[in-house]
């Protein structure tokens, strides 16, 4: 019986005991539930790890497979030793447990009192209280969350309207602010106006009655080497020029302007028809250069403009067509700005007394680049025929007219350190000779291309410029202006200081059957110091026609130039003091196209040595 009861204490003590530590089977579901879930966590998470510690392990594992071989073995024998110390450690360390359990079980009192189960419950209750208030503390969190956004998003609202409405202010005040600017500068531009006229009438007042006097001495001293290739031995000259203007400036008021230029030329030493120019002269003698009168508009005027009557000074664009050669042409212009726009430019005038009438006009559009467009005519029926801008003393035929037509276009455009200049032109008209049935139909193109730089090289001050030039021409069908620029007052000006060239002629005399002259130059200056120049210049010339035995024109043939007419170098120094007074001295060497022989009566080549001098006061 004793061995009996002995059993059953035993039971009914391990029961107690598990009862007292025992939950509810509710709370045992959730604790089991999260438990899975912890688990289901722990194990992706150690899946995940695995995976990332497999691929970080594989390259590592082949190294180390020999070595855990070797080391496996071991490692076993090692811990077959060490599970069997361990496993007699573990069942010693049992046996001693259960005999404290058992003594512990014997201490511990039989059943829970009824203190320790309300205990328990309140316990319960308290949780549950303290997972309510938690929920609601939560869902309280969440409605202030909402609330603060949709406080955030009406802030966010009122801060965008406010910055609409401030932007709005501003622009209504800046209008406002354009707006009183606007009348502010058209206050001032008036005030400014009233004050420039009257600025002017006093001025004008001032200048009533007075006389400016203008004086331009010029003098050279020239040496040639050879002049006419139409000679068989080389003709040298040595000549001394000098020209003297002396003008006059009358000025009533703002309005009206008067000029006359009275001038004397004269050249000393032995001549050469080379040397012929477009100026009345007679042993030094004085002549009337030019004598106009300038009417101009108010200078508030709608469209601002200038008439001019006399003999004045004619040029279209940079004298490529038409240019007075410092000989003013009698006659009348007007020119007009329109609508800040563009601008419009008329002429018509007379050559001296002669019956030779040259007008035309053109209209300059103000944009970048410039473009201008004009229409020239010169008509010639005087009965002589002209040569270089002379009229000619060869008496080879004389004429009925010449009438030359030129419809030209020009471009400019450019900074302070790069410009250009492009210029197209065609010539259209007859040549009626007195036989009546010896006409020329002229029908021709010509076009310059000039490019400009001003900078510094070595800290001096240096400027380069290139030009290209051709002028079309089949037999006495030539482009050739009678007035285009050839001459300055003094003498032959054009392409190379001695050659001297045009788009028709040049200054050396060429064996006949040369026309239509083409150029190709480059021209570079430096300044050493602000009063010294010297200079630099290359030149290579073409004619568009040529005799039938002229030769090769080389490379100028992509162009359409049928002979070589050589080339020429330039150089020249000059010194200038302050704006009054200069002096210049120039060397060029002119030289001719090697084939030259079987046209050229000579072939020797040209040199030029120059003095200049020039005063103004």
């Amino acid at each position: 019986m004793k061995f009996i009861i002995l059993p059953l204490i035993f039971l009914f003590i391990s029961i107690n005991v598990f009862a007292q530590n025992a939950q509810t089977p509710a709370q045992d579901a959730q604790k089991q539930r999260q438990e899975e879930l912890l688990k289901k966590q722990e194990e992706k998470k150690q899946k995940k790890e695995l995976k990332e510690k497999q691929k970080a392990e594989e390259a590592q594992k082949k190294t180390e497979e020999k070595q855990k071989i070797e080391q496996e073995k071991l490692f076993k024998r090692q811990e077959k030793e060490k599970k069997a110390a361990e496993a007699k450690q573990k069942e010693e360390s049992e046996k001693k447990q259960k005999a404290e359990d058992k003594e512990n079980k014997k201490q511990k009192n039989n059943p829970k009192t009824e203190q320790e189960k309300l205990l328990l419950r309140h316990q319960k209750e308290q949780k549950k209280q303290e997972e309510k208030k938690k929920a609601a503390d939560e869902k309280q969190k969440k409605e202030s969350e909402e609330k603060q956004k949709i406080e955030q998003i009406q802030k966010q609202e009122q801060e965008t309207e406010k910055i609409r409405l401030e932007e709005k202010q501003k622009k209504k005040t800046e209008r406002q602010q354009a707006k009183e600017k606007r009348k502010k500068e058209k206050a001032e531009k008036k005030k400014l106006k009233l004050q420039k006229k009257q600025e002017a009438q006093a001025a004008n007042e001032e200048a009533a009655a007075s006389l400016v006097l203008d004086y331009d001495l010029r003098f050279t001293a020239a040496s040639y080497s050879n002049l006419d290739y139409t000679y068989k031995e080389a003709k040298s000259e040595s000549v001394y020029r000098q020209y003297l203007g002396v003008n006059i400036i009358g000025k009533f008021d703002d309005r009206i302007e008067m000029s006359a230029k009275l001038a004397s030329y004269g050249i000393s030493g032995k001549q050469n028809e080379a040397f012929d120019m477009p100026y009345l002269r007679e042993k030094f003698s004085f002549f009337l250069e030019s004598a106009y009168l300038n009417f101009k508009s108010e200078t508030d005027a709608f469209i601002p403009y200038v008439l001019t009557f006399g003999k004045q000074y004619f040029t279209a664009g940079d004298g490529f067509i038409i240019d007075s050669n410092q000989n003013g042409l009698l006659g009348a212009r007007v020119k007009a700005d329109i609508l800040d726009s563009f601008s419009v430019d008329v002429f018509a005038g007379k050559v001296d007394n002669i019956d030779f009438s040259v007008y035309g006009g053109s209209i300059k559009f103000k944009i970048a680049p410039a473009i201008e467009i004009g229409i020239y005519q010169e008509r010639n029926d005087t009965g002589f025929a002209y040569e270089k801008g002379v009229v000619s003393d060869s008496g080879v035929y004389t004429i009925n007219s010449d009438i030359k037509t030129f419809y030209d276009i020009r471009l400019t455009g450019g900074n302070q350190k790069y410009k250009y200049r492009l210029e197209a032109a065609q010539q259209t008209g007859q040549l009626v000779r007195s036989s009546m049935t010896d006409t020329v139909d002229y029908d021709v193109f010509a076009f310059v291309a000039e490019g400009s730089w001003k900078g510094q090289i070595l800290k001096m001050e240096a400027n380069a410029k290139m030009v290209f030039s051709y002028a079309q021409a089949e037999d006495e069908n030539s482009f050739s202006p009678t007035f285009a620029r050839r001459y300055d007052g003094l003498q032959r000006i054009g392409y190379g200081t001695l050659f001297a060239a045009s788009g028709g002629d040049s200054f050396l005399i060429l064996p006949y059957g040369y026309r239509g002259i083409n150029t190709i130059g480059v021209n570079f200056d430096v300044f050493p110091w602000k009063f010294l120049q010297t200079g630099l210049g290359f030149y290579m010339y073409s004619a568009s026609d040529a005799p039938p035995d002229a030769g090769d024109a080389g490379f100028a043939k992509l162009y359409g130039a049928k002979a070589d007419l050589g080339n020429e170098i330039d150089f020249s120094v000059k010194y200038e003091y302050l704006n009054y007074f200069d002096i210049r001295f120039g060397f060029a060497v002119y030289t001719p196209p090697t084939n030259g022989g079987k046209v050229f009566s000579n072939t020797q080549a040209s040199y030029l040595y120059q003095i200049e001098v020039n005063a103004k006061f």
